[in-house]
């Protein structure tokens, strides 16, 4: 099975603050059936080298309807949560998983979708391929996304993403207004001839 991120929360950031809110995940579950080994690992803070008694993490897997999603949010597999901190016999509050250089929790989940999406099922494996072949074609579709751009040619670049609308429709259910809505969005963007920089091969690298 493919390992594919869901979601990361690195760096800088870390080392105060929370990552809060949710993330989709229907770009994810491409069709029906068990997804084992779901993984989700707890890092220590930037700047540790382990974690401590404020560090913990909860996870929550809900289903809802895209347009009514507080009224129809429920949970379909149990919270996935760190263990708890405690109060020890000093009176001072620790927990399990201090002194660890991560945590970690795996787990399952079984989905019923109605359709089968292709996304990164049959993807290429890019090691296997010469590093200057990869540069070249994904240079050459760069250098075709710039020309529209420099155009200002939104008819043309949504053609080029009607593959990718395709997808986004299917995966997070949108309907046609929503799906006009976004395609509207674009269009004045490109209505608004913003300058376009410089595509330069040499500043570019994989």
């Amino acid at each position: 099975m493919n390992d594919v991120p869901v979601f990361s929360f690195l760096g800088k950031d870390s080392k105060d603050g929370i990552l809060d809110g949710s993330v989709p995940i229907n770009h994810i579950v491409l069709q029906s059936g068990k997804y084992k080994a779901i993984n989700i690992k707890l890092l220590p803070r930037f700047g540790q080298k382990t974690l401590t008694e404020n560090d913990g993490m909860n996870i929550n897997f809900n289903l809802s309807d895209i347009d009514n999603w507080k009224e129809t949010k429920h949970s379909f597999l149990p919270e996935l949560s760190s263990p708890e901190a405690y109060f020890d016999k000093d009176n001072k509050i620790t927990s399990p998983i201090k002194g660890l250089p991560y945590f970690e929790i795996a787990t399952e989940i079984e989905i019923e979708l109605p359709f089968v999406l292709d996304g990164w099922q049959n993807s290429i494996n890019l090691s296997e391929i010469k590093q200057s072949e990869i540069k070249q074609r994904v240079m050459e579709f760069y250098i075709q996304i710039h020309a529209i751009l420099k155009e200002h040619n939104a008819a043309k670049f949504l053609e080029l993403s009607k593959e990718k609308e395709d997808l986004q429709t299917k995966a997070f259910y949108f309907n046609s207004i929503t799906k006009q809505e976004i395609r509207d969005s674009i269009i004045n963007l490109f209505k608004k001839n913003l300058e376009v920089l410089p595509l330069n091969d040499d500043e570019l690298k994989l």
